[in-house]
């Protein structure tokens, strides 16, 4: 074998061996996107099934204690202008919403 052959073979074994090395790490790459998006995909189901199991927890609460938790959560009302609306003291409504709350933290774990 002479030497122009032999530099010639180790050259171009070197390429195959860098471009199999490439195509692994595309592999890899390709790979680890999935899983990324996968998991963004799992996460994004999990959301949707809590905010379900929430909905569900807020329309089994009393219809008062459902009305003081949407006006103070979605509503952004306070509890002074809630108690005037509902004709209730401020204490009431404070009460209403620590006891809406446990549910929710109690029936969400």
């Amino acid at each position: 074998m002479n030497f122009n052959s032999y530099v010639f073979t180790s050259v171009k074994n070197e390429i195959f061996d860098y471009l199999k090395a490439l195509n692994k790490n595309k592999t890899l790459k390709e790979q680890f996107w999935e899983r990324i998006h996968q998991q963004e995909d799992d996460c994004g189901q999990v959301k949707e099934e809590q905010l379900t199991k929430m909905e569900s927890i807020i329309g089994n609460l009393s219809p008062k204690r459902r009305q003081i938790l949407e006006m103070n959560y979605f509503e952004k009302k306070s509890y002074n202008e809630i108690a005037d609306l509902l004709m209730i003291s401020k204490n009431t409504v404070k009460n209403q919403l620590v006891k809406a709350k446990f549910i929710l933290r109690r029936e969400m774990e």
